[in-house]
């Protein structure tokens, strides 16, 4: 227990010699075994969400040589595999009428592969977290729901592609990006064996690159 801080169930297989098979849940009582399957799952995939203070220009369309220099890092600890792809995470599309963003705070990316929405397959909801409806004037803002919603806004919060680097509070990555859109991260996810409704834990960061 000294490896994993008295905590298998967290940090399983630190070095990864079960090789991602996690066999010994068999030998968990059924009542229990889909809730550690989930703990595993959860445990081992998180997220970070880089922005540069330069994003912060973009708002209102402006400085749109700024876009897209954000990054959305999502990481798979247990295998060591890391996919990295450029975003736009404030708002900064032309003509918006609103100027909603996320907060610097964690929140969660819930990778849905049967959305319905229009973007549908390349969607993720933005299904916990905080919007500040004026950044970086509103210090309150308003918690979203599980469906990505607040109580003022009933369009979801979004992370998916776009012909142009443009976003209004979600993170949008640029259709066929050479440097990987959210098709490429939903390549990785399948590759690591998430090929249903899963939630991403994410955190903030501001770089200076």
């Amino acid at each position: 227990f000294v490896y994993c801080s008295s905590d298998p169930v967290n940090f399983v297989d630190l070095w990864g010699l079960c090789q991602g098979s996690y066999s010994w849940i068999n030998s968990v009582p059924l009542q229990y075994r889909g809730e550690l399957e989930q703990r595993v799952e959860r445990s081992k995939i998180h997220g970070h969400l880089l922005r540069v203070s330069e994003s912060y220009t973009t708002i209102g369309g402006k400085n749109k040589e700024n876009r897209g220099k954000d990054l959305l890092i999502i990481e798979n600890t247990i295998r060591g595999d890391t996919v990295t792809i450029p975003v736009s995470s404030i708002a900064n599309m032309d003509k918006t009428r609103i100027s909603d963003s996320l907060s610097e705070n964690n929140f969660i990316l819930t990778y849905d592969p049967y959305s319905t929405s229009k973007y549908a397959p390349d969607v993720f909801t933005i299904s916990d977290g905080t919007l500040f409806p004026k950044v970086p004037y509103n210090t309150t803002g308003e918690k979203l729901s599980r469906k990505g919603t607040t109580e003022t806004n009933d369009i979801p919060w979004r992370g998916h592609n776009t012909n142009y680097w443009g976003s209004e509070g979600c993170i949008t990555g640029q259709s066929g990006n050479v440097n990987g859109d959210w098709t490429t991260v939903i390549k990785k996810l399948n590759e690591w064996g998430i090929k249903s409704y899963f939630d991403i834990p994410m955190t903030f960061g501001l770089g200076t690159y």
